[in-house]
């Protein structure tokens, strides 16, 4: 079973991703600032859910040590207007964020470990067809 780690994990994009990355069969670990308990509920047991910020890389570099994942989509952003209207507090969490979470996915060492940029979703991690299987 593929165990993927949605950063952002409450947000939009996740909200869609989750449920076809279960019915793919995959283990899904949702990782973000906040929390969703409807979701949560809604998605069961099936769901993990980690406490923590791409921006804070102790925590990051923890939550991805602790759940070995073999895929990383990269979800984690703080969006217009705020990102706008605050690009010092974006900063850190679009710019230093994804940089972490590159870092993270590093040591993981899976697979090619290519790492590419999708439609505004980074994603890295082994498996080429993440969602297809």
């Amino acid at each position: 079973m593929t165990r993927s780690l949605i950063t952002g994990g409450f947000g939009f994009i996740s909200s869609y991703l989750t449920p076809l990355l279960l019915q793919a069969g995959h283990e899904v670990i949702l990782l973000d600032i906040t929390s969703n308990e409807g979701m949560l509920a809604q998605l069961g047991d099936e769901v993990k859910a980690v406490r923590a910020s791409v921006a804070d890389w102790a925590q990051l570099a923890a939550a991805v040590r602790d759940t070995r994942p073999d895929i990383i989509f990269h979800a984690g952003a703080l969006l217009p207007p705020a990102s706008e209207d605050y690009p010092q507090a974006a900063f850190p969490v679009n710019i230093e964020g994804s940089y972490n979470v590159l870092e993270a996915a590093a040591p993981l060492r899976c697979g090619t470990g290519r790492v590419r940029q999708q439609r505004g979703l980074l994603r890295a991690g082994c498996p080429s067809r993440a969602c297809a299987q």
